[in-house]
């Protein structure tokens, strides 16, 4: 059943990853400035193709916390979770203080030459 379920995961990740251009296209009609849209267009395939491997390492990791309850071992496999959630929201709030919030943050200037 794992090895059904790491196959079924890889191939929603590679269809993610070659509809990638079909979604940030879809993505970005909206946009009506040419240019910002082409570069919401490149952010958006950008993040489609960081984000599209979680869901085979998710599917790993869920079947490793299954493994786990099945041994009669439910502390870490209860946890992880919590702690993945924890560690994503302290990883936001630090970007936030790292790099500044809202549309006038003047230390991301990195990010905000597109204006």
């Amino acid at each position: 059943m794992g090895g059904w379920l790491l196959a079924v995961s890889s191939a929603v990740v590679a269809l993610l990853v070659i509809a990638a251009p079909v979604v940030a296209w879809t993505l970005s009609l909206g946009i009506p400035d040419p240019t910002q849209r082409s570069r919401g267009l490149w952010l958006t395939m950008l993040l489609v193709l960081l984000v599209a491997p979680q869901v085979l390492l998710n599917c790993l990791a869920y079947l490793g916390m299954v493994a786990q309850r099945a041994r009669g071992r439910f502390a870490l496999a209860s946890a992880a979770p919590a702690v993945e959630n924890v560690v994503l929201i302290l990883t936001v709030v630090l970007a936030g203080w790292y790099f500044g919030t809202g549309p006038g943050c003047a230390s991301c200037s990195a990010a905000c030459t597109h204006r």
